[in-house]
Order: structure tokens, then C-alpha cells, then sequence
């Protein structure tokens, strides 16, 4: 449980928002949360409208401010609670990338 938490944080915090169908970015925040573009107005908008959302999160492993690894999900089911935006992912295996190679390690162990 932990772990989606974190996963949630992660989305919330460090995300990318897309709507496929005009590929247009509705939401983008940086490492501090500060949003550098779009809205979080907007993004509940297109919800409420019924777009498709596909979401994204980096990570950034050095500290640079710079993202390592990006991480991209379809939205499959969206929350709108107070003027903040909550999705669900399905669950996901445990991945461990070695970047110097670049290679991703999946684990049989699922993240439930």
C-alpha cells in the first residue's frame, strides 16, 4: 500500500498530463511541484469533458533536476476531489534500471 501511495505522490507531484486526442499538454509540473504548464483547472476540465488521459512521471535519480526515467500510463480511473486529481494504475512489476547499460530488470515480484 505504501508503495501506491508513493506511486500516487510521484503522479500528483512530478506528472506529465496528455490528452491523445490533440496531444496537448494539460498539466506539467517540475520537481518542486511548481506548475510550468497548463492547469490543473484545465486538466479537471477535460475530465469532466470525458478526454482521454494518459499521464507520465519522472524521476530523478542524481538529484540534477533533470530527469533519469519517465514512466508513462493511461488514466483509467480518475478522482476529482477538492481541485485535486487522483488516478488509479493497474498494478505494475518492480523494475530496476541500470542506466550505464541502459537496461531495465524486471522483477516476478507484482506491487499490489
Amino acid at each position: 500500500m505504501k508503495r501506491i501511495q508513493n506511486v500516487i505522490c510521484l503522479i500528483l507531484f512530478t506528472c506529465f498530463v496528455f490528452c491523445e486526442t490533440n496531444a496537448q499538454v494539460l498539466l506539467k509540473t517540475d520537481f518542486n511541484a511548481a506548475v510550468t504548464e497548463g492547469s490543473i483547472e484545465h486538466l479537471i476540465s477535460e475530465i469532466n469533458d470525458g478526454a482521454s488521459i494518459r499521464l507520465g512521471w519522472e524521476m530523478d535519480f542524481d538529484g540534477d533536476q533533470k530527469p533519469d526515467l519517465t514512466h508513462w500510463v493511461d488514466a483509467e480511473f480518475l478522482s476529482v476531489l477538492n481541485g485535486h486529481v487522483f488516478n488509479q494504475i493497474r498494478p505494475i512489476y518492480q523494475q530496476i534500471p541500470k542506466r550505464d547499460i541502459p537496461q531495465i530488470i524486471i522483477h516476478n515480484l507484482n506491487t499490489q
